[in-house]
């Protein structure tokens, strides 16, 4: 029995009616197995049979996911809080801290003002060369891996690289590479606590504990270090030490740690995961590569700068096919209260969800939309045809990423230098599978040989 039933037996009524057709789920349990054994396949397949609105009953509420880019709109873009994306966890933000992922409504919108001045254009051209020098720094060590011929998981280094970028560029910190390899260990298994609210993986094991515990210290430690020796260029961690509510009081100290967990993970994780499908796929397609080879010589070996930017197309377009065809299958929301779409009733308690990885695919929007073809997001026409949010990568209205710009740039950017620096090769007939963890990596790792140039 969900919530929403009990919900409705004390308010005397039963279930609200018409409810999204779906499965019927195995009792008490539902489908919260077959969900959890491939998400993919199972939003696939709902879609298929059930059309754009289907529900899964789950133990204790009902999941309703959502394939069409119009009604992906009307919650994902509701601006009051209607649609929550952490719900659950809401009453204990004043002891855990509240972060701009977890918030809602004017608070959520407070917060972001915030942050919004370190995202104009003078601070990204500044960011542009931390990037761009770290980047070739953590490269150019992989140069050991290309003297002995053997296979690497590069997918290991690329989320290590970039969370070593993301350090430098919001935090101006770096640390050792010991630390480094634990921090992305400690991050992967905070962000996979996150990922519980889509009831999608696995449950937290006894590691999340000391990882929070490693991660604070390190924030801690961040924090005691800048405000001993300030930096003359202030960068994000000092926007978040000197910020005041309308009110003047300063972020609580919670809050502050949470913001700067959450800034970490959201910029890092995500980055990462799709980096590892963009050099999964050029490496399967040789033709697509060629073209990002043509790019990458007109700059003539330099690294990449913030004025190159609009001169990456291909990289770019890249990138976001890789996005596209990685595709997250479910971008959580919890209805806050009854609500309609699409003509069904939802109850309060409604574990509501777009699911990207059907919609990036649908051939509605996306001809062919299992090959990869960068060249789609450069044909304006295209472009044009598609409902606004039938690409969706960085999450839309109030909790639209405001790292975007610099999560292109730090893909752009990183696709250069690797390419400038090697040649890569992986085993015959292998192809990327999805993994859902936080977001979207690929299942065993980037099996890869490296070659220098």
């Amino acid at each position: 029995m969900s919530v929403a039933t009990l919900y409705g037996a004390a308010r005397g009524f039963g279930r609200p009616t018409p409810l999204p057709p779906g499965p019927k789920g195995l009792p008490f349990v539902g489908s919260f197995f077959e969900l959890r054994r491939d998400p993919f396949d199972f939003m696939s397949r709902g879609a298929a049979k059930y059309g754009d609105v289907f529900r899964a009953p789950l133990p204790l509420l009902d999941l309703v996911a959502v394939t069409h880019p119009d009604l992906v709109a009307e919650f994902m873009e509701e601006p009051t809080g209607r649609f929550s994306r952490y719900s659950p966890v809401g009453p204990m933000l004043s002891i855990i801290g509240a972060n701009s992922i977890m918030l809602e409504g004017p608070k959520l919108r407070e917060r972001r003002g915030m942050l919004t001045p370190m995202f104009a254009r003078r601070h990204q051209t500044k960011i542009a060369e931390v990037i761009a020098s770290e980047l070739a720094r953590r490269l150019d060590g992989w140069s050991a891996w290309a003297a002995t011929g053997q296979p690497v998981d590069l997918q290991e280094e690329i989320f290590q690289t970039t969370l070593s970028v993301y350090l430098r560029a919001l935090f101006s910190a770096s640390i050792s590479d010991r630390e480094i390899r634990q921090l992305d260990a400690d991050m992967r298994a905070i962000t996979g606590l996150l990922g519980l609210t889509t009831l999608m993986v696995p449950f937290p094991t006894l590691k999340v504990a000391p990882a929070l515990l490693r991660v604070y210290r390190l924030v801690a430690r961040l924090i005691r270090d800048r405000k001993a020796q300030p930096l003359n260029e202030p960068d994000f961690l000092d926007t978040l030490l000197a910020a005041k509510y309308e009110d003047g009081s300063p972020i609580s100290k919670a809050d502050l740690a949470a913001e700067i967990v959450g800034l970490l993970g959201g910029a890092y994780d995500p980055s990462a995961a799709a980096l590892t499908w963009a050099v999964a796929l050029l490496v399967n397609h040789p033709e697509q590569l060629a073209t990002l080879h043509e790019e990458i010589d007109a700059l003539g070996g330099a690294l990449p700068g913030y004025d190159d930017l609009p001169q990456l197309e291909w990289s770019k377009a890249c990138f976001d096919e890789a996005q596209r065809m990685q595709g997250h299958p479910f971008f959580p929301r919890y209805c806050m209260e009854d609500t309609t779409l699409g003509g069904y009733r939802l109850p309060k308690c409604t574990l509501l969800g777009a699911s990207m990885s059907v919609i990036h695919r649908d051939p509605r929007w996306w001809p062919e939309p299992d090959r990869y073809q960068p060249a789609r997001f450069l044909d304006r026409e295209q472009a044009q045809a598609r409902p606004r949010l039938a690409f969706m990568p960085f999450s839309a209205g109030q909790h639209f990423c405001m790292g975007t710009q610099m999560a292109y740039m730090t893909a752009q950017f990183f696709l250069v230098t690797l390419f400038q620096r090697y040649r890569l090769s992986v085993p015959q007939d292998w192809r990327p599978l999805p993994q859902f963890t936080f977001s979207v990596t690929v299942k065993g790792g980037l099996p890869v040989k490296l070659s220098e140039v």
